[in-house]
């Protein structure tokens, strides 16, 4: 994938529910950048099309690596990049 820039959305789960309680959306001018921050969960996705689990330093270190006003308050956190049926389909 050429570094291009890209929307990822980071999602908190609902500990009772399991749905998204909250979820913030940012974007990587440098996709590659992230992908070394993924390290080997992302080595076989070349396009971040997956869905990674974070630890909690994980999200603290893509929120302060790309300024995103995120905290998962103890959830469970999830990676995803933004894709264009987002904008019809809810999740």
């Amino acid at each position: 994938m050429a570094d291009q820039a890209t929307r990822f959305i980071l999602r908190a789960i609902h500990p009772d529910l399991g749905c998204p309680a909250f979820e913030a959306m940012f974007v990587v001018e440098q996709p590659g950048e992230l992908r070394l921050l993924l390290g080997e969960a992302a080595a076989d996705d070349p396009e971040l099309e997956m869905d990674y689990h974070l630890e909690a330093a994980e999200v603290a270190e893509i929120a302060r690596r790309f300024d995103v006003a995120f905290d998962p308050g103890g959830c469970e956190a999830w990676l995803r990049r933004w894709t264009r049926r987002r904008d019809k389909v809810p999740f």
